[in-house]
């Protein structure tokens, strides 16, 4: 009545790790100024932007609670984007949104990125951020 089949041989194809990684961690007051952002985003990074994940202020100090250097660069960082975001002038509270691309050209992503974060900032979508300068500030 049926067919009995085995399985004999199984190939799986992973892509390549990316020879460039950009993250940044950028502080909006307003969820019209994420969108804004998110727009920008698709536009500018199109083909090596690969996440962006929104955060809101609990969801940071939670983040922050888990940190155990509290004495380290990242954590130092952490902790003054929270603050500067929630001394905002905007009656809203802050919105901390992190931004990845990856790809293939280093020099042309990294390119790429500095000139979004410059719009960003010049066009006030964004109050504060930081770029991760290394691979070990991108893990953390």
């Amino acid at each position: 009545e049926g067919t009995l089949g085995i399985i004999t041989e199984v190939a799986i194809a992973c892509p390549t790790l990316p020879a460039s990684k950009n993250v940044a961690l950028l502080v909006c007051n307003s969820y019209q100024d994420v969108l804004s952002v998110l727009q920008s985003a698709k536009e500018e990074l199109a083909e090596i932007l690969s996440a962006m994940e929104l955060m809101d202020l609990q969801t940071l100090m939670l983040v922050r609670e888990f940190i155990t250097d509290v004495n380290s660069g990242e954590a130092q960082l952490l902790k003054q984007m929270m603050t500067t975001g929630s001394n905002s002038t905007q009656q809203s509270k802050p919105l901390y949104l992190l931004v990845e691309t990856q790809g293939s050209n280093s020099q042309h992503d990294t390119s790429k990125m500095d000139s979004f974060l410059t719009r960003l900032y010049e066009s006030e979508a964004i109050h504060n951020g930081f770029l991760a300068q290394d691979s070990k500030q991108m893990m953390s």
